[in-house]
Order: structure tokens, then C-alpha cells, then sequence
């Protein structure tokens, strides 16, 4: 049965208690009857504790004070005008221990609790302000805070959750989304599980989460935190003062940076990877080519799978690598390192500070490197290739010839095809070669004779030369060693070393020391010939020089002495007439000096 009841100040339990409007109070200040009025008179904070300390009969049943309405006797309280606490229709909950406070409060269900004007709760839920609303098992505290979704909680004025589980605190603060958390002045929590911390800050996409005024995350599963971050590319993050993730995966880490393309990276104050799988770490770096890195302050990766490394760096081709403070690879598929490192041409290399090189295919490494020509190589000090294809090796060498070669400082190869191998080398003819420090080439002569002693040879092989190979300059001559023997031949160009000169010399010793020998004997044998021959003279005269018959019939024996130059001879003879003096028969026979013995036999007829 409905009672009416006053509440009075209990001074020896400290409490205020519900009292029959029979009974007094016994303290010294008169008791206070509640009214219409009654949230105009107390705070929220004296009616917690009024409910704290209220004072019931273990037998008590369902009471209404000054304006009340208990639909049934369930151990409820309706405390305000127009309160209530009634049946929830369709459920069989009764208001069971329900408490209602405020002007039209109403409480609808079991164990459901609402403080302040114009509010109302539903089952195991509690409201607290002015106009403000819960849902099953939900929490409202605040004017006109709504927690429409099961077991939500919504705090602030104008606070609202829509979904079970949602979690709103703050000014406006309003989770729409399943398990959903806003936190701070109007902070918007849409997505499923999402949270979004901080004033003005969304939390749209499913799972997402934002912290930070003004902060947005409206990809799914992504992360914004900070000041105006915004991260909408789903599974983003962005993180900083106004970060931008808005590709998908993008990651955006510093002020203002910013992350666009799928699976960027940019990490850094003004970091930009805007690029297809780019990354940018730095301050203002900015990765903008697809699959690009950017890393360094102000470094720049515009081309595709370009790599920038180090504060202002820039690789601008396609596949091209610039690592260095102020390095640049402008050209598709270069390499740019070391500080002011340039590879400007297509296909080049840069190695070294101030490195540089310009034309396609061409390398530089070192110091002041420079290669100028297409596929020239460049390595040292201040060294220069300048010729197609040339290569210049050591400290302020130079190849500017085609194909040309200079290795060593200093060195110089000017001719085309030239090599100039030694400090200060220098090969300038054309397919020249100077070996050694200093060396020098000259234009090649061409050789087909020599004249030597009067005696001209020639036929050589080889007599039109190509060019020279110079060990060394006029008046530094140096001597080949280590040479091997070379075919000797007709037609053989091969070097002859000293050990062939010196077998040839030393046959040629022996045949000369034969020829000698050879020569006196024939010599002798000639001196002795020589005298045959004047010894036979000899004999020739004396035989000349033999009388012979002249009579018919007549013999005569004769003898006569000749000379001949050192020689003589003794001849002898016998001659004689038939008597009819037709028919002269001779004899002769001679010996000369050099014991040789010489005769004839004559006969003739006369008529």
C-alpha cells in the first residue's frame, strides 16, 4: 500500500531517514518536507547521499515521496514529481529495487537507478542528469546524455553511445559503433570497436583508433594520434601534429608528415612517401616514386625503386641510389655515393666526394672523380676519363683518348687506344704505349732495311708498325729483363733476348775461327799450287828451250835449263831425222824445283 513519508536529519545516526508524516524530528532543527521543488533544492551530490542513507524497514515494501508513482510493491523509491517506477513492458521485471529522483524520472525495470529531471533507465542501468536516458545494464551521467546500448556507458553533457558495450565521455561525445570508445568534446567513435580520445577527434573505421584533438581515423584498424592526425587508409597509423596515412597500410610518424600511397612509410617532421611502397625518414624527406626510400633531411626518391640516403640526397632514376649529403643520381639505374657525389648519366656509377659522373655507363671513384665518356672509368684523385670507353687509374691521371688506358698519377694517355702505365706516363700517339714513371711514346718508324758496315739487309718482317712501346724517354732509357726467347724465324716479330744473341754470337765465333783455318789451308794450299804452276812454267821453258836434229839421218841428245818467277827446271831430251829426212822422232823429260817430273814424246813428217 502506498505511503506518504517526510525525510528528516537523524542527529545520533548521522543520516537522513524516511519517516511517517507523523513523526518529528528530534533534533534541534525542524525537519524538511520534500516537494515539488526538491531538484531545486538539493545538488546531485546531497541526493547520493540521501540514497546513501536512507534508512529502511527490512519489511518495507514500495514507497513514493510527494509525488511518486510505484506500479508495484517491489522495494523501489520514486523520489520527484511525475517520478516512476514501473513494469518494463514485454519482461517480467517488475521495478525490483529500482530507485527514481527527479521530476518525471522514470526507472523501467528491475535494479535500474535515474537521478535528474525528465530521465529514465531501464533494466540494472543508471542515469544520472536532466533529459538523459540508459539502455539495459548502461550508464548516462550528465544532462541530456543518452546510453542507448546495452551495457554502455555515457558521461558528459550530450554524451551519447548507441551500441552495446560503446563508451562515451566528454562533451558530445557520442560511440556509435559496437564496443566502440569516444573520449573528449564532441568525440565521435563510429566504427566497430573503435576508439577515438580527444576533442572533436573520429574514430570512423572498424577497429580504428585516434588520439588527439581534431585527430581522424577512418580507415579500418587504423591508429591516428596527434593534434589533427589523420589516418585513413585502412590498417594506417599516423602519428604527430597534422600526419597524413592515407594509403592503405601507410604509416605516417612526425608533424605533418605525411603517408599516401599502399604500404608508405614516412617518418619525420614534413616526411612525404607518396610512392607505392615508398619510405621516407627525415625531416621534409619525400619518397614519391613507387617502392622508393627517402632518408635523410630534405633527401628525395621521385623515381621508381630509387633509394635517397642522407640529408638532401636525390635519386630521381628509376632503380637509381644517391647516398650522401647533396648526392644525386639523376639517371635511370645510377649510383651516386659520397657527399656532392653526381651520376647524371644513364647506367653510371659515383663513388667519392664530388664524384661525378656524366655520360651513359661511365664510373668515377674518388675524390673529384670525373668520367665524361660513355663507358669511361675514372678511379682516384681528381682522375679523368674522357674518352669513350677509356679508363684513368691513379691520382690526376687522364685518359682522354678512345679506348685509352692511364694508370698512375699523373698519367696521361691522349692517344686513341693509347696506354700510359707509370707515374707521369704519357702515351700519345695513336695504339701507343709508354711503361713506366716518366716514359714517353713517339710516332712509330717503319723499318724494311738497314745499312751496316756498307752492307745493306732488309726483307724484315714487321716493317709497317702499328705503333711504339715506350719504357722510358730520351736520356731515361731503361733495359728489358726477364724477356723470353723469341722465334726466330723469316717472318718472326718476336723479340730476341740476350741469351739468342748470345748462342749466335758464339756459333758465329766458331764458324768464323773453322773459316779462318779453312781459309789458311786453302791459302797454303794455294801457295803451294802457285809454285807447281811457276815450277812447271819453269819445265815448260827448259823443255822449249832443248835443240833438236836437223840432218837427215842424224840423232841428237840435248839439255836446257828454265825459269819461271822462284822457280826452275832442268829438262833433257833426244831427237832424231830419218834418212830420207820426212819423219823427226822427240824425246824430251824435265824436273823442276818442287820435285815434280814432266816429258813428252813427239814425231812428225814433213814433205
Amino acid at each position: 500500500m502506498n505511503k506518504t513519508f517526510k525525510v528528516i536529519w537523524n542527529s545520533s545516526k548521522q543520516t537522513c531517514s524516511v519517516v511517517s508524516e507523523l513523526s518529528r524530528s528530534h533534533a534541534k532543527s525542524s525537519s524538511t518536507t520534500i516537494h515539488s521543488t526538491f531538484s531545486k533544492i538539493f545538488k546531485l551530490s546531497a541526493i547520493g547521499a540521501l540514497l546513501s542513507s536512507v534508512s529502511l524497514f527490512a519489511n518495507a515494501e514500495s514507497y513514493q515521496v510527494v509525488g511518486g508513482e510505484i506500479e508495484t510493491n517491489t522495494n523501489a523509491i520514486a523520489i520527484g514529481k511525475g517520478s516512476k517506477v514501473t513494469k518494463e513492458a514485454g519482461a517480467n521485471r517488475y521495478g525490483r529495487e529500482s530507485i527514481a529522483v527527479g521530476d518525471n524520472a522514470h526507472a523501467n525495470s528491475d535494479s535500474s537507478t535515474v537521478i535528474g529531471t525528465s530521465s529514465t533507465s531501464k533494466n540494472s542501468s543508471v542515469t544520472v542528469g536532466t533529459e538523459s536516458s540508459s539502455a539495459e545494464k548502461a550508464v548516462a551521467l550528465g544532462a541530456k546524455t543518452n546510453a542507448s546500448g546495452g551495457y554502455s556507458v555515457a558521461i558528459g553533457h550530450k554524451a551519447e553511445t548507441t551500441t552495446n558495450n560503446a563508451i562515451a565521455t566528454g562533451y558530445a561525445a557520442k560511440a556509435t559503433g559496437t564496443a566502440a570508445i569516444a573520449h573528449g568534446e564532441i568525440a565521435n567513435a563510429s566504427g566497430d570497436h573503435s576508439i577515438a580520445i580527444g576533442g572533436l577527434s573520429k574514430a570512423t573505421g572498424s577497429q580504428a583508433t585516434t588520439l588527439g584533438y581534431k585527430s581522424t581515423a577512418s580507415g579500418a584498424n587504423a591508429l591516428a594520434a596527434g593534434i589533427g592526425a589523420n589516418a585513413s587508409g585502412m590498417s594506417s597509423s599516423a602519428l604527430g601534429v597534422s600526419a597524413q596515412a592515407e594509403g592503405l597500410r601507410a604509416t605516417a610518424v612526425g608533424v605533418q608528415s605525411v603517408a599516401k600511397g599502399y604500404g608508405t612509410s614516412a617518418v619525420g617532421y614534413r616526411s612525404n612517401a607518396e610512392g607505392s611502397s615508398s619510405n621516407a625518414f627525415g625531416n621534409s624527406a619525400n619518397a614519391t616514386g613507387a617502392r622508393s626510400l627517402a632518408a635523410g633531411t630534405s633527401s628525395q626518391a621521385s623515381g621508381t625503386d630509387a633509394t635517397a640516403v642522407g640529408s638532401n640526397a636525390n635519386a630521381s632514376g628509376v632503380g637509381s641510389l644517391a647516398t650522401g649529403s647533396h648526392a644525386a643520381a639523376s639517371a635511370d639505374r645510377t649510383v651516386a655515393v659520397g657527399t656532392a657525389s653526381q651520376a647524371t648519366g644513364a647506367n653510371t656509377t659515383a663513388v667519392g666526394y664530388k664524384a661525378n659522373a656524366t655520360t651513359n655507363g661511365g664510373t668515377a671513384l674518388g675524390y673529384s672523380a670525373i668520367s665524361t665518356g660513355a663507358v669511361g672509368t675514372a678511379v682516384g684523385l681528381g682522375a679523368k676519363a674522357e674518352g669513350h670507353s677509356s679508363l684513368a687509374a691513379g691520382a690526376l691521371s687522364t685518359a682522354s683518348g678512345r679506348n685509352a688506358v692511364a694508370a698512375g698519377r699523373d698519367s696521361n694517355a691522349s692517344g686513341g687506344y693509347s696506354v700510359a702505365i707509370g707515374s707521369g706516363a704519357t702515351a700519345s700517339e695513336l695504339n701507343s704505349v709508354a711503361l713506366g714513371s716518366g716514359s714517353t711514346t713517339a710516332a712509330a718508324v717503319g723499318t724494311n732495311e738497314a745499312t751496316v758496315n756498307g752492307i745493306t739487309y732488309g726483307g724484315f718482317a714487321g716493317n709497317n708498325p702499328l705503333a711504339t712501346v715506350s719504357v722510358g724517354s730520351e736520356g731515361k732509357e731503361r733495359t728489358i729483363t726477364n724477356v723470353a726467347a723469341g722465334r726466330i724465324s723469316k717472318t718472326s716479330t718476336d723479340a730476341i733476348n740476350g741469351s739468342q744473341l748470345y748462342a749466335a754470337l758464339e756459333k758465329n765465333a766458331i764458324v768464323n775461327n773453322n773459316n779462318t783455318y779453312n781459309i789458311n789451308r786453302l791459302e797454303n794450299k794455294m801457295n803451294r799450287e802457285n809454285k807447281r804452276l811457276r815450277a812447271g812454267v819453269a819445265g815448260a821453258t827448259a823443255t822449249a828451250g832443248l835443240p833438236q836434229a836437223y840432218t837427215p839421218g842424224k840423232s841428237m841428245v840435248a839439255a836446257s835449263v828454265g825459269g819461271y818467277r822462284d822457280q826452275s827446271a832442268l829438262a833433257v831430251g833426244a831427237s832424231r831425222i830419218t834418212d830420207n829426212g820426212k819423219v823427226i822422232l822427240k824425246l824430251t823429260g824435265n824436273v823442276n824445283t818442287r820435285g815434280d817430273f814432266g816429258g813428252s814424246v813427239g814425231a812428225g813428217y814433213q814433205w
